[in-house]
């Protein structure tokens, strides 16, 4: 029984940690601040500096040279502080909108400090690097005449006292994304206990072809956990 049992852990430490699949929890540091205007109506809107999300990866450990790939999935969110004014009638409207982006990553990286006790544990520093793409909703006149139903900035001035409906928000979000791709450099550890990874990475984002909005390079944290397969 007993070597059956250390047959078993040999298995599951060489075999199983070939890769995975995890979850980790995101924040970014990113400022938006920004006004538009069409007409008499003015749009403002600014952020507290940090974005939120959660990541959704899968990743491949066992290339050689101690090579690794890893692909990331994206959603996040950033609370923006939001006034619209009508300078024809009425005192500027304030509210609460969010930004909402969807990131893909995909990155090579490699050890460059390894730790281990056998059978059981592994820990590892690493670097790396890769390419990126965003879909990227920011609030906007036309974004907020599309929610709203409205063509005339005046009627939007008055919609802006109601409630949004947050379906029609859902139904314009494809229609208004900004698509914007970067590189990106990353530095993290990665703890192995058996199957179960723990994952801590900093990245910086570089935002290379997006004129359209106020989101350019940022740097971020993730931390997740991850089930080896």
């Amino acid at each position: 029984i007993k070597n059956k049992l250390c047959i078993l852990i040999l298995l599951t430490t060489y075999i199983l940690p070939l890769g995975g699949i995890g979850i980790s929890g995101i924040k970014n540091s990113m400022t938006i601040d920004d006004t538009e205007s069409e007409g008499d109506l003015v749009l403002d809107f600014k952020s507290k500096g940090l974005e939120s999300g959660l990541n959704i990866f899968v990743y491949f450990d066992a290339l050689p040279k101690d090579l690794a790939i890893e692909y990331n999935r994206e959603i996040k969110l950033q609370p923006l502080t939001t006034t619209i004014a009508y300078n024809i009638i009425g005192d500027p409207i304030q509210g609460e909108l969010s930004t909402f982006r969807i990131s893909d990553y995909l990155t090579i990286r490699k050890e460059v400090i390894g730790l281990s006790i056998p059978i059981l544990a592994k820990a590892a520093l690493y670097i790396g690097g890769g390419i990126n793409q965003h879909k990227s909703v920011i609030p906007s006149i036309e974004l907020l005449q599309d929610i709203s139903g409205v063509d005339n900035v005046g009627d939007l001035y008055d919609e802006a006292s109601r409630d949004w409906d947050g379906g029609a928000f859902i139904e314009n979000l494809e229609k208004n994304a900004i698509k914007s791709t970067g590189l990106h450099i990353q530095a993290g550890v990665q703890g192995k206990l058996l199957i179960l990874n723990v994952f801590a990475n900093a990245r910086y984002t570089f935002i290379l072809n997006d004129e359209q909005s106020s989101i350019k390079s940022f740097p971020g944290l993730t931390i997740g956990v991850a089930y080896g397969i």
